[in-house]
């Protein structure tokens, strides 16, 4: 009976990563090709993007030029250092990840940003319970009515300022993140591939990210759920490889403080599901269904745990807001401000039913289902509209971290030199770089999806590799995600981080692959 169970968990997985394979396959190019011939930029002075064609020859040559440098890196390392001494790696990685912390302290003490949105909504409603104001921020129209599931993130902010007074704190704290964001992908990268030159890749790849450190003063969750669940995931991966059982305390703690900074989160836990339980038949074990069921569990009883205190400390019952199926409506709109982007909706709908959410989201399933046959009717409309959605968030090469962070405490003129130099003198230049670098990251992860679905096994082979794919499994579930809900490139931030480590070992792969051909050739003469 356990031969069988382990059997069919062999297959299913086996199954189930060649049919992700493909699917990556399919998105991981188009993603290339559409970053290899256009852009994504917004008006100015608008929140609305829009559509530019890009240079594909200084594309491809920067590319070329890229993989040269980094050939001839590691050629002069191969000859100067032992890199495949496990200890010097340790020391490398050791002293980046430090300088990765020291620079984000550094830019969240330089940079002047302050909260804007949402994230300034919630400061606010920190700042009046800590001034000992009503709370009738709970109340229609008060802004935590229409979105409770912000009740969890809140509760973080409410507490740093509780402790420091204002929202530099949530700064600090996303940049105290960062060098474990970096480290747990170094991990991944080692678990995945284990060889010294993806790590190299690995390093440069995080660095030259500047979305992501732009991202670090920003007063939301990107940070924060972005670094918790890449734990998540490396500790999934740790435990799938090597069984230590401390990985189900890591992970749990991760993924609820993960879901605490953003909900959607969840996406990483389904990835870990996933790998978890085809791990569990494949082994005919129940220890990693058990972590599963304590992370699902824990998670929502953190949420729940939290609604239930400000409860008792308003003395108000939480409404219900918002429902989620009005975010899926406002996502497949397609109005002035982009298709499905923020155009307000959500909040409208719910007024225009009184505040009453499930009203509301009876409404609004019907809106999205006849939503829905517009698209099934007019395929051709359907295709375009859902193409020009998912660009105009996947194919925004800052990912609008310049806009969402362009919020200052001071005048321009009093801002230090490279702060004004990155947003206002030089911010052309900086998008510049920051669109090549995106055409490389694409490319670098097809190469690796590729590699992965035509790498030939023995036929008698029962090695499974699914466990080295739940990076994919995470955009991927993410790319469907941003194809339904309301539309922002901000979203895309964390599946792009996702994708430094799988370029990383893509590149290496190609260059393993180039090596390869080129002594087929030397043979042949």
């Amino acid at each position: 009976m356990i031969n069988q169970i382990k059997k069919i968990g062999t297959a299913l997985e086996k199954l189930g990563d060649k049919v992700l394979l493909i699917i990556a396959f399919v998105i991981f190019w188009g993603l290339t090709y559409y970053s290899l011939r256009y852009t994504e930029i917004l008006k100015p002075d608008t929140e609305i993007p829009m559509t530019i064609p890009d240079n594909a020859l200084i594309n491809l040559l920067i590319f070329m030029g890229i993989m040269i440098l980094f050939f001839l890196l590691r050629t002069i390392l191969l000859r100067k250092c032992n890199l495949d001494s496990d200890k010097l790696c340790r020391r490398f990685m050791g002293v980046i990840t430090v300088l990765v912390g020291v620079f984000s302290v550094g830019w969240v003490a330089l940079c002047h940003v302050v909260p804007r949105a949402d994230g300034a909504s919630l400061c606010l409603v920190a700042q009046l319970m800590l001034e000992g104001a009503d709370f009738g921020f709970m109340d229609p129209p008060g802004y935590m009515s229409y979105n409770p599931h912000q009740f969890s993130l809140l509760s973080v902010i409410h507490l740093l300022f509780t402790l420091f007074g204002d929202y530099q704190a949530f700064q600090y704290m996303n940049a105290l993140c960062m060098p474990l964001l970096f480290y747990s992908g170094y991990k991944l990268v080692q678990l995945i591939c284990s060889k010294w030159e993806p790590v190299l890749y690995y390093t440069a790849l995080f660095i030259s990210c500047l979305p992501l450190f732009f991202y670090v003063p920003y007063v939301y969750g990107e940070i924060t759920s972005t670094t918790f669940t890449l734990v998540l995931m490396w500790q999934v991966v740790r435990y799938c490889k090597t069984g230590k059982k401390t990985s189900f305390l890591w992970g749990t703690l991760a993924i609820v403080f993960a879901c605490i900074m953003r909900m959607n989160s969840l996406i990483v836990l389904v990835a870990a599901g996933i790998i978890l339980l085809l791990h569990a038949l494949r082994n005919a074990k129940w220890q990693a269904t058990a972590w599963l069921a304590a992370m699902t569990i824990a998670v929502f009883a953190a949420d729940a745990g939290i609604q239930a205190y400000y409860e008792n400390l308003s003395d108000k019952e939480i409404l219900d807001g918002i429902p989620y199926i009005s975010y899926v409506l406002m996502g497949l709109e397609d109005k002035e401000q982009g298709p499905g982007w923020f155009n307000g909706t959500n909040y409208t709908q719910l007024i225009a039913h009184n505040y009453d959410t499930e009203l509301t989201a009876a409404d609004n399933t019907i809106a999205v289902k006849e939503r829905l046959k517009v698209f099934w009717n007019d395929k051709s409309y359907g295709i375009d509209f859902f193409r020009r959605k998912i660009l105009s968030q996947w194919n925004s090469p800052a990912y609008h971290s310049l806009y969402e962070t362009g919020s200052f405490d001071c005048e321009k003129e009093e801002l230090p030199s490279i702060v004004q130099q990155i947003y206002y003198d030089r911010e052309s230049l900086v998008n510049g770089f920051m669109n090549r670098y995106q055409f490389v990251l694409y490319l670098c992860t097809s190469i690796m999806a590729t590699f992965a679905l035509f790498h030939k096994k023995r036929e008698d082979s029962e090695e499974t590799t699914l466990e080295n794919h739940i990076l994919i499994i995470a955009i991927v579930g993410g790319f469907l995600f941003s194809a339904l809900w309301e539309a922002m490139s901000r979203y895309v931030i964390s599946y792009v981080v996702y994708m430094i480590p799988l370029a990383a070992i893509g590149m290496w792969q190609l260059q393993q692959g180039l090596n390869c051909i080129w002594s087929r050739l030397s043979t042949q003469k």
